[in-house]
C-alpha cells in the first residue's frame, strides 16, 4: 500500500484484515433458512409467535458467531428501534381495549348494513377502511 499527503506532519494508519473462510459467501443464504424456519415454525403453528421471533433471533446470532462475524451486545441493542417498539406497544394495548368494547364487531357489522349483504362492495369498504387506517398508521 502506498499512501501519499501534503501533510507535513506524520499520520498513523491502521489496517485490519479480516479473513474469513469459505463457508462465509453463504451468510444470506443462511439468513434466509433461518427466516425461512421461523416464517415456517409461525404459518403451522409449531410454536408460539413470540416463541418462534426469540429462536430465530438467537439462531441468527449463532449462525453470525460461528461465521465468525460475532456481533457485540452494544450493537445488538444499537439494533433495537424502541420508538418502533413503543408505537406497537402502544397499537396493541389500543387494539385490546378496542376488542374488548366490541368495535371491530360493530365496524363488521357497519359495513355489512353498507354493503347491502352484496360481498364485492363488503370487500371494498373493508378495503377502504383497511387504507385509512393504514394511513394513519403509516409509521409501522
Amino acid at each position: 500500500l502506498n499512501f501519499t499527503t501534503s501533510s507535513l506532519d506524520p499520520i498513523a494508519i491502521k489496517v485490519q484484515i479480516l479473513e474469513h473462510g469459505s463457508i462465509y459467501r453463504y451468510k444470506e443464504l443462511f439468513g434466509a433458512l433461518v427466516l425461512g424456519g421461523m416464517y415456517i415454525l409461525i404459518i403451522f403453528e409449531i410454536i408460539d409467535r413470540t416463541v418462534s421471533a426469540i429462536v430465530g433471533s438467537f439462531i441468527a446470532l449463532a449462525v453470525l458467531s460461528a461465521l465468525g462475524d460475532r456481533p457485540s451486545l452494544e450493537l445488538i441493542v444499537s439494533w433495537i428501534e424502541y420508538n418502533t417498539l413503543a408505537l406497537l406497544f402502544g397499537m396493541m394495548i389500543i387494539v385490546g381495549v378496542s376488542s374488548n368494547t366490541g368495535f371491530f364487531e360493530w365496524i363488521a357489522l357497519k359495513a355489512y348494513e353498507m354493503s347491502k349483504g352484496n360481498i364485492w362492495r363488503l370487500v371494498l369498504i373493508l378495503s377502504i377502511f383497511t387504507g385509512v387506517v393504514s394511513g394513519v398508521l403509516d409509521r409501522v
